[in-house]
């Protein structure tokens, strides 16, 4: 399973941040409701809420308008008057699948084991006849890198 790969009981769903959940749900940023969600005349999420939603999930305004695909205005209105029903429905698939800041997909957190994903690479090479080349350009790239 790759980084970011969101697993529902049984099911692999190749999600690795909120744009592609939106798409894999079929939902469109321009076309959806821009008005903040309301059940009845209530809303159900605050500017106050959505900003402390924020950050406990260890995102800024400004990240989550470039994870999303929305200008940082549109989320910068969102934590004044409360953020519209699909804002609040991604925000919900980012807390329930956990899925990682742009940070906690950087190389440091997504390589854990270099020897096992090297092991992973070469079997991959190997499986494609170039076993020997990928294990000379590794070899290349220490001799530089030492």
């Amino acid at each position: 399973m790759a980084v970011g790969d969101v697993t529902i009981p049984s099911i692999k769903l190749p999600i690795k941040g909120t744009t592609e959940a939106s798409r894999f749900l079929g939902a469109t940023m321009r076309g959806a409701s821009r008005a903040p969600h309301r059940q009845g005349s209530q809303t159900i999420m605050t500017g106050d809420e959505f900003k402390a939603v924020l950050r406990r999930l260890g995102r800024t305004q400004i990240g989550l308008a470039q994870e999303i695909g929305v200008s940082r205005r549109t989320v910068h209105l969102w934590a004044e008057r409360g953020p519209p029903a699909y804002a609040i429905y991604l925000i919900r698939l980012i807390e329930r699948y956990a899925v990682p800041t742009k940070h906690e997909n950087s190389i440091e957190r997504s390589l854990p084991d270099p020897a096992a994903a090297l092991g992973s690479m070469l079997s991959v090479a190997a499986s494609g006849g170039m076993r020997q080349e990928f294990i000379s350009a590794v070899e290349h790239w220490l001799a530089d890198n030492r």
